[in-house]
């Protein structure tokens, strides 16, 4: 049997969609606090982080479409 992802290496951080979901999470909040502070250190922060999360939600959502349609036995409903 696999182990339960709380017990496994990396946590629940093995998973991609974590992954892209807590790095999208982090450039709003960048977004959002730079917004309101209109600190140029934090928009610098947000920059920077959007240019990693935006490709990666692209291949995210490439990767599991893809899966999708292709293999669909395997998805859960």
């Amino acid at each position: 049997t696999l182990p339960d992802s709380n017990e496994a290496y990396g946590w629940h951080f093995q998973y991609l969609t974590v992954i892209g979901l807590t790095l999208a999470t982090l450039t709003f909040t960048a977004g959002l606090l730079a917004d309101m502070t209109l600190s140029a250190r934090l928009f610098l922060a947000k920059n920077l982080l959007s240019v990693c999360s935006a490709p990666m939600e692209v291949l995210i959502s490439i990767l599991y479409w893809g899966l999708r349609l292709v293999i669909t036995v395997l998805m859960d409903d």
